[in-house]
């Protein structure tokens, strides 16, 4: 199976290199994700069933959106899942160590494969954490086929680094006009290789094996019993920081109740000042989670009363989450979505889910690092929905249905915003004529690129979408 892996990462070095190579995302992301996921089914066929859907379904999730939808923050999360795929089914390490042995894989394999006595990779990902299987070298060490691959593979590196730099060589090259070569797919497939070996054959890390299988569950008896100064420290403060933040908390919803603004506060100044008081009460509600309920607090005497102090503490956090995002709902409400204000509300989301974990920690006894790898592994599933969402054309739909005046020139000047809508709606509404020229030259354009200029690999169905527009 180890010999079929190394094959596999040149296989899919190749196929990557025929799908991007001199083409941008489409299509292409979702047929490469799905031929991974077949080739991850070969190398790891001992993961269950239901296993492989939950490591697998993220990458390809997201790359089937790609064809539909191309975004930047999409594309993202797909090189990333990529390599949290490959290596979630290599070796079985908590959520927040994953990113790292991907990394320290894509740089280090490579090179692990070339020493005889290089600890061996994963087989599977029960193997990653128990044992590591043998790996099948000759007598002097490295296999001869491998060692020739790479040695070639260093070769046309510094071959291509050499010609790139030097404009006489690269002169000569281009003039060589090899129809049926194409340097650049040559040189894609080296990088590319290079970066799927590493996680296609990849060896575990044993420091972060040994962090990942520490006992992340508190013992009271490895603890002193705690002096009374921390715990009295902790429920005066979380009292006294739960009756401030009540009293913020009830001037805003005074506020928001009457519906009018006190003189001389826009709803910018309004939104942002409560968004910011809130990341400065999440981040101290959490640390001072965290602190009282790291050790040895966990099994005082009176633990009950500390856990009340926090859970109002806690409480007036997330009332306070839900007031922010009432200020920011009426602000949208007002003036319309943006990215900024599509921010603010996925921030607002994403801390409801550490205070939500938060009450989680006060009520069971674990490490700090379960929390954190908890936290790890909610961001990424909340990563993967936050990148399913076609922003552009929900800022320009929302506002240009709901907005009393929405603000053209920024609807214009987004990446891929609804060109249509934009062009339909300045014609109707009588806009100025730049409205209506520069919406318009945007889909003649995006016809242009899609009937003449794009290949299949390329295909989405934005493009196809906005190029079927009859002006």
């Amino acid at each position: 199976m180890k010999k079929w892996k190394k094959l596999l990462s040149v296989g899919l070095a190749f196929a990557a290199a025929f799908l991007f190579t001199e083409s941008s995302i489409g299509i292409n992301a979702a047929i490469f994700s799905s031929l991974s996921v077949l080739f991850l089914r070969i190398a790891y066929r001992e993961i269950p069933n239901s296993r492989l859907l939950l490591i697998a379904l993220p990458h390809l999730g997201i790359a089937l959106f790609l064809s539909l939808y191309p975004q930047l923050l999409s594309k993202v999360f797909w090189y990333f899942s990529f390599g949290i795929m490959w290596t979630a089914a290599a070796v079985d390490l908590r959520p927040i160590l994953l990113p790292i042995q991907a990394l320290a894989s894509i740089i280090v394999s490579p090179f692990k494969t070339l020493i005889a006595d290089a600890d061996s990779p994963a087989n599977n990902a029960s193997a990653g954490l128990e044992s590591s299987p043998s790996i099948n070298v000759d007598k002097e060490g490295t296999p001869k086929g491998l060692a020739y691959l790479m040695a070639a593979l260093i070769v046309t590196i510094f071959v291509l680094l050499y010609v790139s730099a030097n404009p006489v060589l690269q002169t000569y090259v281009e003039d060589l006009n090899f129809e049926y070569l194409n340097v650049q797919m040559l040189q894609n497939i080296v990088w590319y290789l290079l970066a799927f070996y590493g996680l296609i054959v990849l060896y575990p890390s044993d420091v972060l094996i040994k962090r990942s299988q520490k006992d992340l569950s508190l013992k009271a008896e490895d603890y002193k019993p705690e002096a009374q100064g921390e715990f009295r420290t902790g429920i005066t403060s979380l009292w006294v920081l739960s009756a401030i933040l009540l009293m913020v908390n009830g001037v805003d919803i005074f506020v928001l109740l009457s519906g009018h603004l006190p003189e001389g506060l826009s709803y910018a100044e309004f939104v942002h000042q409560g968004f910011y008081t809130l990341l400065f009460s999440i981040v101290l509600a959490i640390l001072l989670i965290l602190f009282f309920f790291r050790g040895a607090l966990n099994f005082h005497p009176q633990l009950e009363k500390l856990r009340k102090a926090a859970r109002m503490w806690l409480f007036q956090n997330l009332a306070l989450t839900a007031i922010t995002g009432a200020k920011l709902f009426m602000y949208i409400g007002a003036y319309g979505l943006s990215y900024l204000r599509l921010t603010v509300l996925l921030c607002l989301l994403c801390v409801s889910i550490g205070l939500l974990l938060s009450f989680k920690k006060i009520q069971e006894h674990f490490k700090n690092t379960r929390f954190f790898n908890q936290m790890a592994l909610y961001a990424y599933f909340a990563a993967f929905f936050f990148a399913l969402m076609p922003y552009d054309l929900i800022i320009t739909r929302y506002n240009l249905a709901y907005v009393t005046n929405p603000d053209l020139n920024y609807l214009v000047h987004l990446e891929q915003p609804d060109y249509q809508s934009i062009y339909q709606y300045a014609l109707e509404n009588k806009s100025e004529r730049y409205f209506i020229n520069y919406s318009s030259g945007k889909l003649v354009h995006i016809k242009e690129q899609f009937t003449e200029y794009q290949n299949w690999r390329e295909w989405n169905l934005y493009s196809a979408q906005m190029s079927k527009h009859q002006l």
